[in-house]
């Protein structure tokens, strides 16, 4: 029976961005690589959202602090 709450879509990647996809997948233990994209959509769209609030975005490691720049 099919999802109605679901949309199938189809990509194009270059191997190089398909072995990203698949080193992703595996680093994160993802079940799926669409898995991937979907949790890869949701953190982008939140940066995003944080981008468009005036907010920075950064990374910190001990007292080291990077600056992320979401495109």
């Amino acid at each position: 029976m099919p999802d109605n709450n679901k949309v199938r879509v189809s990509f194009d990647f270059t191997k190089r961005a398909f072995g990203d996809l698949e080193k992703l997948q595996e680093f994160t233990n993802a079940g799926s690589k669409a898995e991937v994209i979907r949790n890869a959509l949701r953190l982008y769209s939140r940066f995003s959202e944080f981008r468009a609030d005036g907010w920075d975005v950064h990374v910190k490691k001990g007292n080291e602090d990077r600056f992320l720049e979401i495109l």
